[in-house]
């Protein structure tokens, strides 16, 4: 089931045709309703709008029966001028926006095959949302009839008084169908059987005025109230940036010898004498007997020899 979310603002098509075969058969009368959808977030009872509606000379008759169910008449298209005359101002007013209608598909078919023959470009790339499908998938509808009269009576939308030309009428109630589909898809409303007391009332003469938002405006979003500020990580004045930093107090570390402690070198103290061979006293008793053994030989060999 597509949903009627991811927008703001779409464009509400109604066509009216001479037939049900876009190849064959011409548009008679288009109506647009640019409506700002995200305007019912903030006031459910009503909407910004603004609509285009014309009549349009098919270059062909009109069939009775299909007169006489969207009640124009060859005389009524007779001096208006062909879709290709005004295909460029139908195209612009379209824009890239979402284009919503009681069968989309159908619509868009006649108005890209008229695009086609008049050489503008077509509605290929716009998203479509269609109120008659999504009526027939939603669990709570499914089983009845999804004419967009029906719709209009469960749905609750409210019928305008007063004489209107018949396309501008299903347009109207088509734009109030979508807009309780938009609210329910997105969260601002619950379906509780007929919400006939939630009908939307559209305000045709301020949309300009509300036109504030530019074709990129977001998706709808919940907002936190004012009380209720966007969390956020931030670090109070009192509590700086944390950076590496060295203070007065603790100079780079460097090797310095101290004063205290000069370069080593070697030094033999006085108390260190050279070291010198000393014979101990029984040794040298030894010695100078042997000594006066030797003088004695000696003298006797001088004496007998």
């Amino acid at each position: 089931m597509k949903l009627f979310t991811g927008f703001n603002l779409a464009v509400v098509v109604d066509v009216k045709t001479t037939g049900l075969d876009p190849q064959t058969d011409r548009i008679v009368s288009v109506v647009l309703i640019r409506a700002n959808f995200v305007s019912l977030q903030e006031n459910p009872s009503g909407m910004y709008a603004r609509t285009w509606d014309v009549l349009i000379n098919p270059q062909c008759r009109i069939p009775k029966k299909a007169t006489s169910i969207h009640g124009i008449t060859n005389k009524d298209v007779a001096d208006e001028k062909t879709f290709s005359e005004i295909a460029q101002d139908i195209r612009d007013f379209i824009g890239y926006e979402p284009v919503i209608a009681h069968n989309v598909a159908l619509y868009k078919r006649f108005l890209n095959a008229e695009f086609k023959r008049a050489g503008v470009k077509t509605l290929s790339r716009n998203k479509s949302f269609c109120t008659k499908q999504r009526f027939r998938e939603s669990i709570h509808f499914r089983h009845l009839n999804s004419s967009l009269d029906n719709v209009v009576e469960v749905m609750g939308a409210e019928r305008h008084k007063g004489e209107m030309p018949e396309a501008v009428k299903d347009a109207s109630l088509t734009l109030q169908v979508a807009g309780l589909f938009y609210l329910i898809d997105n969260g601002f409303m619950m379906y509780r059987g007929n919400i006939r007391s939630s009908s939307k009332k559209i305000d045709h003469d301020n949309f300009d005025e509300a036109m504030n938002l530019p074709n990129e405006t977001p998706t709808p979003e919940i907002k936190l109230s004012d009380e209720t500020p966007t969390p956020e990580i931030k670090l109070s004045d009192e509590t700086p940036t944390p950076e590496i930093k060295l203070s007065d107090e603790t100079p780079t570390p460097e090797i310095k010898l101290s004063d205290e402690t000069p370069t080593p070198e070697i030094k033999l103290s006085d108390e260190t004498p050279s070291p010198e061979i000393k014979l101990p006293n029984e040794s040298k008793s030894k010695a100078t007997k042997f000594w006066i053994i030797i003088i004695v030989i000696a003298l006797l060999l001088l004496y007998f020899g």
